[in-house]
């Protein structure tokens, strides 16, 4: 997705959801709560917190001055994934698209409609005349161009619709589960949500229910647990279906590096998986405008900038950016003055602001706009990874 628009809405979407952003074609929307009968709340499952330690080592600049690995030429590229990227060009009076390697040379040409999608297990998502279909990385059809709507194999199996319901495919395209909800969600580990006549539950990879199809709404697992809703609050259970730690809440987020935003009475913290404060709800004028934690760190908005925040509750790193993106792989985007760069997790520019647009890190890559044009640069080209003191 490209940096300045998309992703804006998708993190606005993130304060108002808590929940984590959908594909680009994606199905119907769900705030994912739930009405749960489970187990009774004195019955607890407790999962241990994976927070990590603060970070060893940090990127530094070693030169200032930007080689690109792919020259600004294309109109459009998206993320490496499986050392390609969708990629479109002007050649001369033909647009030009489909599957580029990391030298910028084209390995796959195209002519489907657009979106196109990134490469996982080896097959890329494909549109035409609004059906969907994947290839592989030889450009050809391995799944028919058939189905009304389609997810990614961000697991060896990913989700269809057909006939205005949804079921499960392989990376065969045999269909492993019918077509027979109202709505699902890709697998996360061993479950994936789905629903029929507005109730939610969980079904394992054989199709068994696992949880059953009983409650109002709920959240897809993330790191072995899901929030769900009951009698107007918030808790979490496990993937058995029970109670993983105590403690109800107005809203309650997904788990990201063992933590999870909630509110409670009004305001905004955060807390590990055993049910505990890591931060204790604050004024709601700082953590209203919180986002999940990302390698330690998570972005808030004070005063109309975008700063970040560390595991203690500390502003880390001022907030003096026009916008600001999670953390990845140890770099985060950021804008100032209209001009896009790359800080690491302790606020120092990696990249100085000279971009119209720009990318998080990928597979190496990092695909920015300059002059009206997108390129790719190579971290290792104008960054080294050093060792804390």
């Amino acid at each position: 997705m490209r940096f300045k628009l998309n992703l804006f809405s998708i993190i606005l979407f993130l304060m108002i959801a808590c929940k984590t952003p959908k594909p680009i074609i994606s199905q119907p929307n769900n705030e994912n709560e739930t009405n749960n009968s489970l187990e009774s709340e004195e019955s607890y499952s407790e999962v241990t917190s994976i927070l990590k330690m603060e970070p060893e080592t940090k990127w530094v600049a070693i030169s200032e001055k930007i080689k690109f690995k792919i020259e600004p030429k294309f109109i459009y590229i998206e993320s490496f994934q499986d050392k390609l990227a969708f990629a479109k060009i002007q050649d001369k009076k033909n647009l030009k698209d489909g599957y580029i390697d990391q030298e910028g040379n084209f390995r796959i040409l195209t002519n489907y409609d657009y979106p196109n999608f990134s490469f996982n297990f080896g097959l890329a998502k494909v549109v035409k005349n609004n059906k969907k279909g994947f290839i592989d990385k030889k450009g050809k059809i391995i799944i028919p161009i058939q189905f009304e709507d389609a997810g990614d194999f961000l697991d060896p199996i990913t989700w269809y619709k057909e006939n205005g319901k949804y079921g499960f495919i392989d990376t065969t395209g045999k269909k492993i589960i019918a077509a027979k909800y109202d709505y699902v969600e890709n697998f996360s580990g061993e479950l994936a949500l789905v629903s029929q006549n507005n109730k939610y539950g969980f079904i394992d990879k054989n199709g068994n229910i696992k949880i059953k199809l009983e409650y109002e709404k709920v959240n897809s697992f993330n790191e072995g647990v899901a929030s769900v809703k009951q009698n107007g609050k918030y808790f979490y259970i496990t993937e058995s279906g029970r109670t993983s730690l105590k403690g109800k809440f107005d809203l309650a987020g997904n788990f990201f590096g063992g933590l999870a935003r909630v509110k409670k009475d009004g305001k905004f913290g955060y807390i590990n998986k055993k049910g505990n404060w890591v931060l204790s709800p604050i004024l709601d004028e700082v953590f209203h405008d919180a986002y999940n934690f990302k390698e330690e760190r998570a972005v808030f908005i004070k005063d109309g900038k975008y700063g970040y925040l560390d595991l203690n509750g500390k502003e880390i790193i001022t907030a003096n950016f026009d916008f600001a993106d999670s953390f990845n792989n140890g770099l985060a985007v950021v804008e100032i003055n209209q001009k896009v760069g790359y800080i690491n997790r302790f606020g120092e520019f990696v990249i100085k602001p000279q971009f119209e647009n720009g990318e998080s890190l990928s597979e190496g890559m990092i695909i920015v706009k300059k002059n009206g044009f997108f390129g790719v640069i190579k971290l290792e080209d104008f960054a080294s990874e050093v060792k804390l003191k």
